[in-house]
């Protein structure tokens, strides 16, 4: 949305550049909208790679421990050593089960008992060369999890920066610079619009030509956001709603599950078929209730933009987008 808004206040400039104190805000806006690719990147930045060597390392040394411990409890066993069999009583599984804070503690613990117990566990296959391999195994796998704790938090903080970025420009857009458009000479819903495809010529062309097709018209409710549908024909009274837009006065009520297509408003659309609507949430929550087999059709003057970086888990899908130059389909 934040992207759209930044292109159409860029192609109508002429229409507030005067006006002193959006002039001033506009800036911000600009500036908050650049800081979401790098916040983006860093909350998705991936762990799997440490995670991944965290994880080999923890197995290394798990598993060396384990042979140490094993060779250990074999020769507590034969000494007749309960304290040191309790010490040592570990298989490889054991220790993988442990946690983070325990693990090192133990591996520690059977490393210090091999080598007091060194010259002994050479019959038990357990000699200094491998007490080393264990020391070593220990400090790499203690060196990584701070680069893993690093990343975690890392990711985490990005992702609170990236929510203060977002409200930050919602408090930009919603409290300040949409209340300064209404200072333009056209309604603030009339200075979006000039970016939306009229879709009337559609609809009527269709009625014409095709008598026998149904056709459904939009209802706003702007207090609960949502939305319902009425046939449309000849008969039916239309109104301008709040935003200027034609919706029915009478008519029949279609459920949303008997629609089959529906033609949808954009500001604009990426290359995967994500669309920026008018930030209301009117469409989403009314294509939640139609059929999943719905044929979703935007309409767009432009082509469409790389990415929309903003989405989230309510945003639906286009199957279609119509522009000037191609028809977009989306797999």
């Amino acid at each position: 949305m934040y992207l759209a808004v930044q292109a159409i206040c860029d192609t109508h400039r002429d229409k507030w550049e005067n006006i002193g104190a959006f002039a001033r805000l506009y800036p911000q806006f600009v500036a908050g909208i650049a800081q979401i690719t790098p916040a983006s990147a860093a909350k998705s930045r991936s762990t799997v790679g440490v995670t991944e060597d965290k994880q080999k390392k923890r197995k290394q040394m798990c598993v060396l421990s384990a042979r140490a411990a094993a060779a250990l409890y074999a020769f507590a066993d034969e000494k007749g050593n309960p304290a040191l069999k309790v010490d040592t009583d570990y298989t490889y599984n054991g220790l993988m089960r442990l946690r983070d804070n325990s693990i090192t503690i133990i591996c520690q613990n059977i490393l210090s008992h091999a080598r007091k117990h060194g010259a002994n566990l050479v019959e038990y296959g357990f000699d200094k060369a491998k007490a080393n391999e264990i020391a070593a195994a220990i400090t790499a796998y203690e060196a990584i999890k701070p680069q893993a704790r690093k990343i975690r938090t890392e990711t985490a903080s990005a992702g609170q920066d990236l929510r203060d970025i977002f409200m930050q420009l919602d408090e930009l857009l919603e409290n300040r610079l949409d209340k300064m458009m209404e200072q333009l000479e056209s309604t603030s819903a009339e200075f979006y619009r000039q970016n939306e495809v009229d879709t009337w010529p559609i609809i009527q062309r269709l009625s014409k030509n095709y008598p026998s097709l149904q056709i459904t018209l939009p209802k706003a409710d702007p207090q609960t956001f949502s939305m319902e549908s009425y046939l449309y024909h000849s008969k039916v009274q239309l109104q301008s709603n709040t935003w200027g837009i034609q919706e029915p006065l009478n008519g029949q009520l279609i459920a949303p599950q008997a629609i089959d297509m529906i033609l949808l408003p954009l500001l604009t659309f990426d290359g995967q078929g994500y669309r920026v609507g008018y930030g209301k949430g009117f469409y989403d929550r009314f294509l939640s209730r139609c059929r999943k087999d719905i044929i979703k059709i935007g309409i767009s003057p432009e082509a469409p933009v790389a990415q929309i970086s903003d989405l989230n888990e309510y945003d639906v899908r286009m199957d279609y987008c119509i522009t000037p130059e191609k028809v977009w389909e989306f797999a």
